[in-house]
């Protein structure tokens, strides 16, 4: 019976534990241009029937994505990309402090708050 009780609590306390992996960093993707944006990832691909709502940053809106590739942040931050009017175009990119990456797009009409943020500067 003692053996029983052990081989349950020792189950339930492992079946508490995340066993997904902890974020290697935070990506925040800021949209300054006059356009939406589509986000784009060379490591993902597309399929057709992609709902690609997900993917599109509207006007003066930002989205956070958490990483969770064992690769390094330059690396991850070589591979992302956005599509304005049809055309491919690269992120600036504000490295805020080891594990926050922001990416800006248009960042001729972006300011830094020097806390790690921007906000639109006209």
């Amino acid at each position: 019976m003692k053996f029983i009780t052990i081989t349950f609590i020792t189950f339930f306390i492992l079946g508490c534990l995340p066993f997904e992996p902890a974020p290697s960093g935070v990506f925040v993707t800021y949209n300054f241009c006059t356009h939406p944006i589509e986000l784009k990832n060379d490591d993902v691909l597309e399929s057709p029937d992609k709902n690609k709502k997900s993917s599109i940053i509207n006007i003066n809106h930002n989205k956070v994505n958490l990483s969770f590739s064992s690769e390094e942040l330059n690396k991850q931050i070589e591979k992302v990309y956005f599509i304005e009017e049809g055309m491919k175009k690269y992120f600036f990119v504000d490295i805020y402090k080891e594990d926050r990456v922001n990416l800006i797009d248009c960042p001729e009409n972006a300011k830094s708050t020097g806390d790690g943020n921007w906000i639109r500067a006209k």
